[in-house]
Protein backbone atom coordinates (compact mmCIF):
# COMPACT_ATOMS: atom_id res chain seq x y z
CA UNK A 1 0.00 0.00 0.00
CA UNK A 2 2.26 3.14 -1.43
CA UNK A 3 2.31 5.99 -3.55
CA UNK A 4 4.98 5.75 -5.86
CA UNK A 5 6.39 8.67 -7.77
CA UNK A 6 9.16 9.36 -9.90
CA UNK A 7 11.78 12.65 -9.95
CA UNK A 8 15.11 12.36 -12.57
CA UNK A 9 14.37 8.49 -13.33
CA UNK A 10 14.28 7.41 -9.97
CA UNK A 11 11.12 6.56 -7.36
CA UNK A 12 10.18 7.57 -4.15
CA UNK A 13 7.28 4.94 -2.70
CA UNK A 14 5.64 6.24 -0.11
CA UNK A 15 4.58 3.40 1.81
CA UNK A 16 1.57 4.01 4.29
CA UNK A 17 -1.66 2.90 6.52
CA UNK A 18 -4.72 5.11 4.92
CA UNK A 19 -4.99 8.46 6.78
CA UNK A 20 -1.29 9.39 7.01
CA UNK A 21 -1.37 12.29 4.06
CA UNK A 22 0.01 9.79 1.50
CA UNK A 23 -2.71 10.56 -1.61
CA UNK A 24 -1.97 14.33 -0.21
CA UNK A 25 1.34 13.94 -0.55
CA UNK A 26 1.50 11.90 -3.83
CA UNK A 27 -0.96 14.76 -4.95
CA UNK A 28 1.24 17.61 -4.60
CA UNK A 29 4.26 16.29 -5.41
CA UNK A 30 2.81 15.07 -8.98
CA UNK A 31 1.82 19.17 -9.46
CA UNK A 32 5.23 19.65 -8.32
CA UNK A 33 7.43 18.21 -11.10
CA UNK A 34 7.38 14.68 -9.85
CA UNK A 35 6.36 11.97 -12.26
CA UNK A 36 3.01 10.02 -10.93
CA UNK A 37 3.18 6.05 -11.09
CA UNK A 38 0.53 5.02 -8.17
CA UNK A 39 -1.39 6.07 -5.40
CA UNK A 40 -2.33 3.04 -4.31
CA UNK A 41 -0.14 -0.20 -5.09
CA UNK A 42 3.65 -0.39 -5.76
CA UNK A 43 3.92 -3.26 -7.56
CA UNK A 44 7.49 -4.60 -7.21
CA UNK A 45 8.57 -7.38 -9.62
CA UNK A 46 11.07 -10.16 -8.87
CA UNK A 47 14.08 -10.57 -9.29
CA UNK A 48 15.61 -6.64 -9.98
CA UNK A 49 12.27 -5.12 -7.54
CA UNK A 50 11.70 -2.46 -10.17
CA UNK A 51 8.38 -0.40 -9.94
CA UNK A 52 5.65 -1.12 -12.03
CA UNK A 53 3.44 1.49 -12.33
CA UNK A 54 -0.77 1.27 -11.79
CA UNK A 55 -1.99 5.01 -12.90
CA UNK A 56 -5.27 4.71 -11.30
CA UNK A 57 -6.73 8.68 -10.03
CA UNK A 58 -5.55 9.42 -6.44
CA UNK A 59 -8.04 8.99 -3.96
CA UNK A 60 -8.83 12.41 -1.96
CA UNK A 61 -10.38 12.63 1.64
CA UNK A 62 -11.96 15.71 2.47
CA UNK A 63 -9.34 17.00 4.37
CA UNK A 64 -7.14 16.70 1.10
CA UNK A 65 -9.21 19.36 -1.01
CA UNK A 66 -8.40 22.44 0.77
CA UNK A 67 -4.53 21.82 1.16
CA UNK A 68 -4.44 20.86 -2.96
CA UNK A 69 -6.62 23.48 -4.26
CA UNK A 70 -4.24 26.16 -5.17
CA UNK A 71 -2.28 23.47 -7.31
CA UNK A 72 -5.59 21.67 -8.57
CA UNK A 73 -8.06 24.58 -8.62
CA UNK A 74 -11.39 22.36 -10.04
CA UNK A 75 -10.69 19.82 -7.14
CA UNK A 76 -13.96 20.97 -5.19
CA UNK A 77 -16.48 20.94 -7.81
CA UNK A 78 -15.28 17.41 -8.56
CA UNK A 79 -17.96 14.63 -7.69
CA UNK A 80 -17.72 12.81 -4.08
CA UNK A 81 -17.89 9.12 -4.11
CA UNK A 82 -18.92 7.14 -0.74
CA UNK A 83 -17.13 4.33 -0.82
CA UNK A 84 -17.73 0.09 0.58
CA UNK A 85 -16.16 1.42 3.48
CA UNK A 86 -18.31 4.25 4.06
CA UNK A 87 -15.49 7.10 2.76
CA UNK A 88 -16.17 9.90 1.12
CA UNK A 89 -13.73 10.39 -1.50
CA UNK A 90 -12.73 13.04 -4.78
CA UNK A 91 -10.73 10.79 -7.77
CA UNK A 92 -8.46 12.91 -9.21
CA UNK A 93 -6.73 12.34 -12.27
CA UNK A 94 -2.85 13.71 -12.40
CA UNK A 95 -1.67 16.03 -14.31
CA UNK A 96 -1.23 15.27 -17.48
CA UNK A 97 2.42 16.69 -17.28
CA UNK A 98 2.96 14.31 -14.60
CA UNK A 99 2.30 11.00 -16.29
CA UNK A 100 4.41 8.89 -17.94
CA UNK A 101 5.00 8.35 -21.50
CA UNK A 102 5.35 3.95 -21.32
CA UNK A 103 3.36 2.77 -18.50
CA UNK A 104 4.52 -0.81 -19.05
CA UNK A 105 8.35 0.50 -18.59
CA UNK A 106 9.86 -0.74 -14.99
CA UNK A 107 11.63 1.64 -12.79
CA UNK A 108 14.31 1.40 -10.53
CA UNK A 109 13.58 2.65 -6.55
CA UNK A 110 16.36 5.39 -4.77
CA UNK A 111 14.18 6.18 -1.91
CA UNK A 112 11.58 4.64 0.89
CA UNK A 113 9.43 7.41 2.82
CA UNK A 114 6.96 7.05 5.11
CA UNK A 115 4.60 9.83 5.73
CA UNK A 116 3.07 10.45 9.07
CA UNK A 117 0.32 13.59 9.21
CA UNK A 118 1.49 15.61 12.40
CA UNK A 119 2.04 19.48 13.40
CA UNK A 120 5.24 20.29 11.97
CA UNK A 121 7.45 19.03 9.05
CA UNK A 122 10.51 16.87 9.96
CA UNK A 123 12.17 14.37 7.70
CA UNK A 124 14.36 12.26 9.77
CA UNK A 125 16.70 9.12 8.38
CA UNK A 126 14.91 5.68 9.16
CA UNK A 127 17.46 2.97 9.86
CA UNK A 128 17.00 -0.16 7.07
CA UNK A 129 15.64 -2.86 9.63
CA UNK A 130 13.11 0.11 10.80
CA UNK A 131 12.32 0.74 6.76
CA UNK A 132 11.84 -3.21 6.37
CA UNK A 133 9.34 -3.51 9.49
CA UNK A 134 7.35 -0.75 8.24
CA UNK A 135 7.25 -2.04 4.51
CA UNK A 136 6.40 -5.72 5.17
CA UNK A 137 3.98 -3.98 7.48
CA UNK A 138 2.07 -2.24 4.62
CA UNK A 139 2.64 -5.44 2.15
CA UNK A 140 -1.27 -6.19 1.26
CA UNK A 141 0.11 -9.35 -0.84
CA UNK A 142 2.79 -11.77 -1.25
CA UNK A 143 2.43 -13.82 -4.06
CA UNK A 144 4.33 -16.00 -2.35
CA UNK A 145 6.38 -17.42 0.78
CA UNK A 146 9.73 -15.02 1.82
CA UNK A 147 11.92 -17.73 1.63
CA UNK A 148 15.99 -17.29 2.15
CA UNK A 149 16.64 -15.75 -1.18
CA UNK A 150 13.56 -13.37 -1.30
CA UNK A 151 14.68 -12.25 2.07
CA UNK A 152 18.27 -11.85 0.41
CA UNK A 153 17.19 -9.84 -2.24
CA UNK A 154 14.47 -7.47 -0.14
CA UNK A 155 17.80 -7.08 2.27
CA UNK A 156 20.41 -6.25 -0.75
CA UNK A 157 17.91 -3.76 -2.45
CA UNK A 158 16.81 -2.08 1.00
CA UNK A 159 20.74 -1.20 1.10
CA UNK A 160 20.91 0.77 -1.72
CA UNK A 161 17.62 3.00 -0.80
CA UNK A 162 17.36 5.99 1.20
CA UNK A 163 14.95 5.25 4.11
CA UNK A 164 12.91 8.21 5.53
CA UNK A 165 9.95 9.24 8.12
CA UNK A 166 8.33 12.02 7.02
CA UNK A 167 6.25 13.84 9.34
CA UNK A 168 4.42 15.76 7.62
CA UNK A 169 3.04 19.29 8.51
CA UNK A 170 1.79 21.70 6.14
CA UNK A 171 1.74 20.91 2.61
CA UNK A 172 4.53 23.18 0.92
CA UNK A 173 7.02 22.05 3.76
CA UNK A 174 5.86 18.67 3.28
CA UNK A 175 6.48 19.39 -0.40
CA UNK A 176 10.37 20.66 0.33
CA UNK A 177 11.10 17.79 2.45
CA UNK A 178 9.87 14.88 -0.45
CA UNK A 179 12.00 17.02 -2.88
CA UNK A 180 14.92 16.46 0.02
CA UNK A 181 14.54 12.63 -0.21
CA UNK A 182 15.21 12.15 -4.04
CA UNK A 183 17.28 15.17 -5.23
Amino acid sequence: HAAVLRRRGRCVLLPAEAGSGKSTLAAGLAASGFRYLSDEAAVLELPSLRVRPVPLALTLKPGSIPLLEPWYPGLPALPAHRREDGKIVRYLEPPRRSRLRDPDRTHPVAALVFPRVTARTRLRTLARPEALRRLLAQCLVLPEDLDAERVRLLVAWLRGLRCFELESGPLPQALAAGRRALP
